[in-house]
């Protein structure tokens, strides 16, 4: 989590509020694996499965991450950070003793438009090959507010940490 994430954190972690239901319905959709990438159930399109077909992607992290992408803020009316928050911890919850033993990476950024007020950002992707993807020691140089999860599985449960 860098500075920026940290400041709007404050307070909006202790809202006493259940996730909304259109944020529930991607989660209960569960997740699809697909030609070697998970992607959201909800969030799929056939077209998808035509270019992980037709394509030799080597870039599955990046498939994944882009395909995964959604605008919070098109599926929740009010308490736009708590629920971005909440989203989180709950994919978390829900997806890491299904990740059958692979490291994935849950990313919330959140930035304010002058024109379209708050927005937040959810992504996910499994990292493979030691790939570096986000550079955990250079989060404050990013210009938005990220909150980075890692989220790992094993036989044994999930471990789970933030950065």
């Amino acid at each position: 989590m860098n500075e920026k994430m940290r400041r709007l954190v404050v307070g909006n972690e202790k809202i006493e509020s259940e996730l909304p239901q259109s944020l529930t319905a991607i989660l209960d959709a569960g997740i699809l694996r697909l030609h070697g990438a998970l992607l959201f159930s909800a969030l799929f399109r056939p077209s998808i499965e035509q270019v992980l077909r037709q394509a030799a992607y080597y870039d599955l992290w990046g498939f994944e991450f882009s395909q995964n992408k959604f605008h919070l803020e098109d599926f929740v009316e009010e308490n736009l950070i708590h629920h971005s928050l909440s989203f989180v911890e709950e994919f978390s919850s829900r997806y890491s003793p299904s990740m059958g033993g692979q490291i994935a990476f849950a990313v919330l950024s959140l930035s304010e438009d002058q024109e379209f007020g708050v927005q937040s950002t959810f992504s996910f992707y499994v990292q493979r090959d030691s790939q570096v993807v986000i550079n955990f020691d250079k989060l404050d140089e990013f210009k938005e507010a990220l909150l980075v999860k890692k989220i790992e599985s094993d036989s044994y449960g999930a471990d789970i940490s933030m950065h």
